[in-house]
């Protein structure tokens, strides 16, 4: 008997592990840009990416929405694997394309702002367990343009 439960004990456990694990989270610090075109524009938006966990985790990308005073900017992403330490903090780096077709006028406000309200919404695909997990992030800050 003792060894049935024992045995029906494992998986209960081992999805608690899972479930304990707390995703990271990402902290818009700054935008830089932006890198004009002919067709559209770049901004470089910094992140802080931290692990509130006490293991590291391998983020093997991150992607996300930026929207600037309540309009959708662009579509920005991290494609290479970033391992954060436990409880570690990290500053990266990521573009996000911006198109002229899209919303000219809105550029063109979000120019001429020293600062503009910023919401980055987007997912963290960290690995796990050999198992990727999608998880969830949004960091809504007032920050500089310039």
């Amino acid at each position: 008997m003792r060894k049935r439960l024992a045995v029906l004990a494992l998986p209960a456990l081992a999805l608690s592990a899972c479930a304990s694990l707390q995703p990271p989270t990402a902290e818009v610090q700054r935008i830089l840009g932006p890198h004009l075109g002919p067709t559209g524009g770049q901004l470089e938006v910094v992140f802080a990416l931290r692990n509130p966990n006490d293991d590291d985790l391998l983020v093997e990308r991150f992607d996300y929405d930026l929207v600037l005073d309540g309009r959708r900017a662009g579509h920005g992403y991290l494609a290479d694997p970033i391992r954060l330490r436990g409880h570690g903090e990290l500053r990266v780096r990521s573009r996000v394309e911006l198109g002229y077709l899209g919303s000219p006028d809105a550029m063109r406000r979000w120019l001429d702002r020293p600062r503009v309200d910023a919401l980055a919404k987007g997912h963290f695909y960290v690995r796990e367990h050999g198992h990727t997990r999608k998880l969830p992030f949004d960091s809504r800050v007032r920050v500089d343009l310039r």
